[in-house]
């Protein structure tokens, strides 16, 4: 292999490019719940900016994590692209920051909620990287990064002081200052839910990795990382079982089979059985856009005068675009 073919394989491995599919589904799906709060659908271009930043971030944070562990690597592994030095630390660092950068320079460009969804991902990337080697708590920043991505996509379709407060789930408002507590219980309920879900489902992987890699997966621990990793089937069909219980208990079903087929390929390989649970979390999202895209909160939203079938259907179509997209990524670059 030449050498250039190598560093561009080891960017796209530092940067866990096979993970960027999964961000855009995430992001789309604060996308969708924004659309359904603004009630108004301007064509697939909004969508694009917070994606990009999402992925810039993500993109940041990996480099980040690759050159803060560049002297652990330099030990314990040291044909990574830092300790061989195919790459200088100060390259990644650069790069890293870069990246960051311009992720929030997009958020900005969006509007200021977002930018301030996307500080919040940064301080939780730093957190992440500096202590992830010290403590297991670190699946919490960890976590953390990818509820926040639910936020970005909300906030750039919607703007803060100007949500509906009659939510179709349930709320309404009946006065002036029924308005912003409706609106704060109802931004509340959407997203602290699922927000807890993918943290779970986070926790949950890192957990089985760690303790199969290890050697030490008992049964005990089996039962707890596998109890977090089925976890979200629950708190993201909340919303649609709301509205459409029937779909939004068929929309865990293809979840369901990842998670149990993940399970039993990390008996094998570790590597392989998390690369999976990582793609599978266009799986999780499919279980809130599958109930939401068809329901009549998502056929009320002001659509224009040339929306399509393909952009109604984008939502749930960006979730299994998304998964085989990771997987045949992962054929060029490692997921982890």
């Amino acid at each position: 292999m030449t050498t250039n073919k190598q560093r561009l394989i080891d960017l796209l491995a530092m940067g866990r490019v096979a993970n960027l599919p999964t961000v855009v589904s995430n992001v789309l799906v604060g996308c969708l719940l924004g659309l359904i709060f603004q009630n108004n659908w301007q064509g697939l271009h909004p969508l694009i900016a917070p994606c990009i930043a999402g992925c810039l971030l993500y993109l940041g944070g990996c480099f980040l994590n690759d050159w803060k562990d560049s002297q652990w690597d330099a030990k314990h592994k040291p044909d990574r692209p830092i300790p061989s030095h195919r790459w200088s630390q100060r390259s990644i660092l650069t790069l890293s920051f870069l990246l960051i950068l311009t992720g929030l320079l997009v958020a900005i460009k969006i509007n200021t909620s977002s930018l301030v969804v996307a500080f919040l991902i940064t301080i939780a990337i730093c957190i992440y990287t500096h202590i992830h080697k010290k403590t297991a708590w670190s699946i919490i920043p960890m976590g953390a990064c990818r509820a926040l991505l639910y936020y970005l996509g909300f906030f750039s379709q919607t703007d803060m002081t100007r949500m509906m407060a009659e939510f179709s789930f349930g709320f309404s408002a009946y006065s002036h200052d029924s308005y912003y507590l409706t609106l704060h219980l109802a931004s509340f309920v959407i997203f602290a839910i699922p927000s807890l879900g993918i943290l779970s489902y986070i926790a949950g992987l890192s957990l089985l990795a760690r303790f199969e890699a290890k050697g030490s997966l008992s049964r005990s621990n089996k039962v707890v990382a596998l109890f977090l990793l089925f976890l979200p089937a629950l708190t993201h069909s909340f919303i649609g079982a709301l509205r459409v219980p029937i779909i939004s208990l068929l929309a865990t079903i293809p979840f369901i089979i990842c998670v149990i087929a993940s399970a039993r390929l990390i008996k094998k390989s570790v590597a392989q059985g998390v690369s999976l649970l990582l793609a599978s979390i266009t799986s999780l999202d499919l279980i809130i856009f599958i109930p939401l895209a068809y329901s009549d909160e998502f056929s009320r939203i002001h659509f224009s005068s040339s929306t399509t079938l393909n952009q109604l259907l984008i939502f749930p179509a960006a979730a299994v675009i998304a998964f085989f997209l990771s997987l045949l990524l992962q054929r060029i670059a490692p997921a982890t």
